[in-house]
């Protein structure tokens, strides 16, 4: 039986890079996460984003960093799961690695927020959850 699938060999070849060459990790994180989602191995394909993601928003690239928290936002879409506390922590870790100093910034997390607010309405955990007010609740890093 082969050994269970894991983020780690992506993972080294993408963290290391970030620094030095953010680009050429940005790219290896998404390809590395596309054959993951591909061969339906969708929890690899989140652990990889979302790692990637995080330590690049740390290191100010915003841009490659939002995109992919909204490639994890497709892969918690196509993952055939509802909304978690995990999944939520992962996107709560995301906006708030966003620093919106910047008007481009604040426009970028808000269409990645709304992306991520209505694919969790659209599962159970957050079907009832309409109005703005509870959104800037739940991700206040938004509304600075």
């Amino acid at each position: 039986m082969p050994p269970a699938p894991s983020p780690d060999r992506a993972l080294n070849a993408i963290l290391p890079q970030i620094s030095s060459a953010p680009y050429e990790a940005h790219q290896k994180a998404r390809t590395f996460a596309s054959r993951y989602v591909k061969a339906t191995q969708y929890d690899v394909a989140i652990e990889v984003l979302f790692q990637s993601a995080r330590e690049l928003l740390k290191v100010g690239q915003t841009g490659s960093g939002v995109d992919l928290t909204g490639f994890l936002l497709d892969v918690y879409e196509a993952k055939p799961e509802g909304v978690t506390e995990e999944s939520r922590g992962a996107l709560s870790v995301m906006f708030s690695c966003v620093k919106p100093k910047l008007r481009v910034c604040r426009q970028i997390n808000a269409v990645d927020c709304t992306h991520g607010l209505s694919w969790s309405m659209e599962t159970y955990y957050y079907r009832k959850m309409r109005s703005v007010t509870m959104i800037l609740q739940l991700f206040p890093s938004v509304s600075h």
